[in-house]
């Protein structure tokens, strides 16, 4: 599995805060965790701001899972 992500954005699992030996349940808590702060340190009025920063943690969570998986199935 390759990965193409946004320059700058960094590895993937140091955005999650996970180990690349996660486990998914691991990998979705690190994604709800960090959602939850996003969203509480969120004015209303900065909704641009936290939509990209769900979609900056969004796109780790879903390559971290597919690895994941792809990991178990071996």
């Amino acid at each position: 599995i390759t990965e193409e992500r946004p320059q700058g954005m960094g590895d993937y699992y140091e955005v999650l805060g996970v180990s690349k030996t996660a486990s998914q349940e691991d990998i979705k808590k690190a994604y709800r965790t960090a959602g939850s702060e996003v969203a509480s340190r969120q004015e209303p009025r900065q909704q641009g701001g936290a939509e990209k920063k769900f979609k900056e943690i969004a796109e780790p969570m879903k390559f971290c899972l597919t690895v994941s998986l792809a990991a178990e199935k071996l």
